[in-house]
């Protein structure tokens, strides 16, 4: 996710943007579906927006590995392949429209190393 933030942040801006102007749901997701087919690359990314609850579900483009040189095949979707760039996997993502693409990340990695420790406390007492 940190490899995208300046896009996270220019998406979330971008949708609170609209609201904070009090277009309506509806109008922002049919807004979106235009700018989508125009080929704009923010609105490319949003693959779901969940207004009541406030997020937004981003499809994030990885390599096939995550930071740590780990396969993160089991959060992702595989989409293809694209021009000359190889095999892509989009990571969906659902970030808080209420916090910044700093602290969605934060959120993000937090959750992520609690599933990780409680992995490896599941297979450590399993052991003994």
């Amino acid at each position: 996710m940190e490899r995208n933030l300046e896009r996270v942040d220019e998406a979330l801006r971008s949708v609170n943007g609209l609201l904070s102007r009090g277009m309506d749901w509806g109008d922002i997701e049919r807004l979106v579906e235009r700018e989508r087919e125009r080929g704009n690359v923010v609105a490319e990314m949003i693959v779901e927006m969940k207004f009541k609850e406030g997020t937004v579900i981003l499809g994030l483009r990885e390599d096939e590995r995550d930071d740590e040189g780990e396969s993160s095949a089991e959060e992702t979707d595989e989409e293809g392949e694209e021009e000359g760039k190889g095999t892509k996997e989009v990571v969906k993502i659902e970030v808080d429209l209420g916090l910044s693409a700093y602290a969605n990340a934060r959120k993000y990695f937090d959750k992520k190393k609690v599933a990780a420790e409680k992995v490896l406390h599941i297979y450590f007492t399993g052991l003994c």
